[in-house]
């Protein structure tokens, strides 16, 4: 599903993941489930590209787990926060919020672990910013990029009926999500990509 001119939804992936063409080449945002991760290898095979960079909004599984196969497929530097590397590698465990739903689910999936990961702090790639906003997990990030005027915000909020609104029932941080929900409401951004959900347009009709 094309978001705009240079954004690509791609289909299946569970938790959204999305291709942005830029003039450095291609970035992946996120990386879906396990299964999705030769979905997505099929997506960049039949456009003829690779991510050569996959930058991840949060550590749940339904981001990450994808991430295993497509760095080995493809050789990408993955960005994820300092606070979340640890679960990526797998030297650490998901700490899940305080509902008995996202204890469930913390225990019931878990992702394949990578060699290595970057830290967000060193993100240094022409056209996007990384914006912390944690909450929804302690290291949740979002990443604008400047020449789309798009924000990816992960689940730090979701898209309910044309609203921003936060997943209480699988927030590790209820008030730092707050914090983050008037920092992602107050960003300039025209349009807003969440984990889950449809697009955000500013200033239009959903």
């Amino acid at each position: 599903m094309r978001i705009t001119d240079h954004i690509t939804l791609i289909d299946r992936t569970m938790a959204n993941c999305y291709d942005v063409e830029t003039e450095n080449g291609h970035v992946l945002v996120d990386a879906g489930l396990r299964s999705s991760g030769l979905r997505i290898a099929n997506y960049y095979r039949q456009i003829g590209a690779k991510p050569s960079v996959i930058l991840i909004t949060h550590y749940h599984t339904d981001h990450i787990g994808g991430l295993r196969f497509l760095k080995n497929e493809f050789g990408s530097d993955v960005y994820i926060s300092p606070l979340e590397a640890g679960v990526a590698t797998g030297k650490d465990k998901i700490t899940p919020g305080k509902t008995m739903r996202s204890k469930i689910i913390t225990r019931m999936f878990k992702a394949p672990p990578v060699d290595s990961v970057k830290s967000t702090a060193d993100l240094d790639y022409p056209g996007i910013e990384v914006l912390d906003t944690p909450g929804h997990t302690p290291g949740s990030t979002s990443y604008y990029f400047r020449n789309e005027g798009v924000l990816f915000i992960g689940d730090a909020l979701v898209n309910r009926s044309g609203k921003l609104i936060i997943n209480r029932g699988l927030a590790y941080d209820i008030d730092e999500a707050e914090k983050s929900e008037q920092k992602i409401l107050s960003h300039g951004a025209k349009i807003i990509l969440s984990g889950h959900g449809s697009p955000f347009f500013r200033n239009r009709s959903q």
